[in-house]
């Protein structure tokens, strides 16, 4: 979802279309390197938002994953994404 929602920010039709249509996170990435009219200091100030979308829906649409959640109390909690090494 990050890398469709790249797409759409920047308005890359294809591009979201190909995402739709990814079978793998690894295709995911390879088809968000290359989303048209990026403009990485633009991505920057709206990326954490996205991602925060995104992981809301997750566990919206999955309330098992959503208890799982839960259960971590008030542990701190950090993704980081691949070789950017980007935390949220």
């Amino acid at each position: 979802l990050f890398h469709y929602y790249k797409a759409v920010h920047f308005k890359d039709r294809d591009a979201a279309k190909k995402l739709r249509g990814a079978k793998t996170a690894a295709k995911c990435l390879d088809i968000g390197k290359h989303v048209k009219n990026f403009d990485e200091d633009e991505w920057n100030r709206v990326s954490v938002g996205v991602m925060r979308k995104v992981r809301r829906h997750k566990f919206e649409q999955n309330p098992d994953l959503a208890a799982k959640l839960k259960a971590t109390g008030d542990l701190e909690l950090a993704e980081t994404v691949g070789k950017t090494g980007e935390k949220f």
